[in-house]
This record gives C-alpha cells, sequence and structure tokens, in this order.
C-alpha cells in the first residue's frame, strides 16, 4: 500500500472521482460521510483497499478507525460539508453552522496531526468544490486561511497542508474557458495536482498553496503553467 489516506465528505461529487484515482494508485483509502454507499467503482482490481467509515465516527475516532484499518495515516483529505449558505443565511443560521463545521475540522485534524507527527511525514489538503452548491465563498476563505495558517504551523513536523479546487468532472471534460483565460483543465489535469499535494516528495513544496480553482478563479494566478499554480520543479 503505497498511501494511507482518509476521505471526508466522500460521498459528494467529486469527491467519488478522488478515490477512484487513488485506490487506482493502490492507496489505502478510508471513506467517511459516505454512510450508505459502497465503495466507489471503477478502481482496478489491483488497486488498494478502501473501507467505509461507520456514520457517527468524528475525531479521533475517524481517525483511529482508520489507522486501524490501514496500518497507519500518511495523509488526511477534507471534503466539502455541502452546505447551502444562501439558504443558512436567510434563516439565520449560518454563523452557528460555520462555527460547528470548523470545530469538527479542528478536532479531526488534530487527531489526524498526532498520528502522522510520530512519523514526522504527513499531508493534509482541503478539497473545495466548484460543483453547483459546492464550496461557498464563507467556507471558502474560512478554509483557506485555516489551511495556511497550519501549514506554516506544521512545516518542521514534515506535515503539507495545501487546497485543491476541483472543478466538475463534465466542466473539465468539456475544456471550456473565457476567451481571456486558459481553456478549463481536464479531470486528469486536476488530478495530478492531487498527487503533487500528497507526493511524500513535492507535498511540502506547494505547501501553504491553493492548486487549481479553474482559470476564471478571482484567486487563480497565472503561471507558465498555465492554470496551475505550481512552482517550477
Amino acid at each position: 500500500m503505497s498511501l494511507r489516506v482518509l476521505v471526508t465528505g466522500a460521498a459528494r461529487a467529486p469527491h467519488p472521482q478522488v478515490a477512484r484515482r487513488l485506490l487506482a494508485r493502490g492507496a489505502g483509502v478510508v471513506l467517511a460521510g459516505a454512510e450508505g454507499t459502497a465503495p466507489p467503482e471503477g478502481a482496478p482490481a489491483a488497486g488498494g483497499p478502501c473501507w467505509v467509515a461507520p456514520p457517527g465516527l468524528g475525531g479521533p475516532d475517524l481517525v483511529a478507525f482508520a489507522r486501524d484499518r490501514l496500518d497507519g495515516l500518511d495523509a488526511l483529505v477534507h471534503g466539502d460539508e455541502g452546505l447551502d449558505e444562501a439558504a443558512l443565511l436567510d434563516r439565520g443560521a449560518l454563523p452557528d453552522r460555520v462555527a460547528e463545521v470548523f470545530v469538527g475540522i479542528h478536532t479531526l485534524t488534530a487527531a489526524a496531526v498526532a498520528e502522522m507527527a510520530r512519523r514526522r511525514v504527513g499531508r493534509i489538503v482541503f478539497l473545495l468544490s466548484a460543483e453547483p452548491g459546492g464550496t461557498g465563498p464563507v467556507l471558502r476563505a474560512g478554509k483557506l486561511a485555516l489551511m495556511r495558517s497550519l501549514a506554516a504551523e506544521l512545516q518542521p513536523l514534515g506535515i503539507a497542508c495545501t487546497a485543491l479546487t476541483l472543478l466538475p468532472p463534465a466542466l473539465a471534460a468539456a475544456g471550456r474557458g473565457s476567451r481571456r483565460a486558459p481553456p478549463t483543465p481536464s479531470w486528469e489535469q486536476q488530478a495530478e495536482l492531487l498527487d503533487i499535494a500528497l507526493s511524500p516528495t513535492l507535498g511540502l513544496l506547494v505547501s501553504g498553496q491553493h492548486l487549481g480553482g479553474g482559470p476564471d478563479d478571482p484567486e487563480a494566478r497565472p503561471t507558465d503553467a498555465g492554470w496551475r499554480r505550481v512552482p517550477s520543479l
């Protein structure tokens, strides 16, 4: 097993594609937030093992579940919560719900870091979904700020922290883009960025960065690689 990964929010697109990518590359994967679903289809028979965590697990209990089944933990991929921020705002419930989400993120991250720090290597990735109804602006801003703070704090422990915005697979496949921007990246190009973020050698080089996002993302900074914010390697 080349990589041992815990993925949260696994039932929401495009996270099943992420899980299939990891499994196809031989990673062992535990999916959280995928209750009532089977492990993702499409992984080759030679792919890595996959477990679906039971409902209700979180924080140290979820990390322990993943560690026991994978015989360790190398990476934590925080998925999207699928919050309807506009509806929550209309009901006056957005601040409390966002606070609840970040308490859960902090608790789970702290437990994962404690496990990774034993080997002084680890990867934490925040997936930001550009799907309709995906990551809203409040969670997006908060997660990017948290990612950068964690990247600086955890680097001495050999733990990298990165954010990756994934475009909808249908849009990525269509390759649409604006006239002033490069074409929208394919799913394969996006998956390569995930590989970099999780890489034991390259992950620290992109720690603290927000990768992907597509050509029309206001935070995208075009480089020689087009839409990708990746340093020269």
